[in-house]
């Protein structure tokens, strides 16, 4: 009798495991791949999770680096080096990450980034091959352009120290033209 009732409640524990949403894996989630060759024509490719890039939301870059145009033979390096630029308008951009990403023994070499806000960015990759054995180059670039697009915190309406300074404007310009005129009607 107990040996029924231990076994039942195995099984009833490993269903309840096996159907929980907290174990599904995130293999098959929707990706954005962006793609580009480096100086030595090398293939870089990105995958970054979702299907658009949002500021406020946080996203994995993942890459890899192949040494052929069907991507089956990957490149060897050693680590990489990434910086994110903002196109603020200037010549080079404003960084407002850089940073190594170590290669792993084992799994996908990346990062989890949140933007801070929309714009347009690039995205800024040097694969360091130095003590690798088969390179000629100490290291291989390549350069991605990214959009990122407004999170809906973004476009929320917020009373900051922008709109109250144009509200306190508009009130003193409404006054400063409404009261003469208000003069003038009180003499007719």
């Amino acid at each position: 009798m107990k040996k029924k009732y231990i076994i039942f409640t195995i099984a009833i524990t490993l269903a309840l495991v096996a159907l929980s949403p907290s174990s599904a894996e995130a293999h098959g989630e929707e990706v954005l791949t962006f793609t580009a060759t480096t100086t030595d024509g090398s293939i870089v490719d990105i995958d970054y999770t979702g299907l658009m890039i949002e500021a406020g939301v946080s996203g994995s870059f993942i890459f890899n680096l192949f040494s052929d145009e069907t991507r089956t033979t990957e490149a060897p390096f050693k680590d990489l080096w990434v910086r994110i630029i903002e196109d603020d308008g200037t010549e080079w951009g404003r960084t407002i990450f850089a940073g190594p990403v170590s290669k792993p023994e084992f799994g996908g070499q990346g990062f989890l980034y949140i933007f801070p806000k929309g714009g347009e960015y690039r995205l800024s990759i040097r694969y360091n091959r130095d003590s690798v054995v088969g390179s000629n180059e100490e290291s291989i670039s390549a350069e991605i352009p990214l959009t990122v697009y407004r999170s809906t915190a973004e476009e929320e309406f917020s009373f900051n120290t922008e709109f109250l300074v144009g509200l306190s404007a508009g009130i003193l310009g409404t006054l400063t033209l409404g009261i003469p005129f208000l003069r003038r009607r009180d003499k007719n």
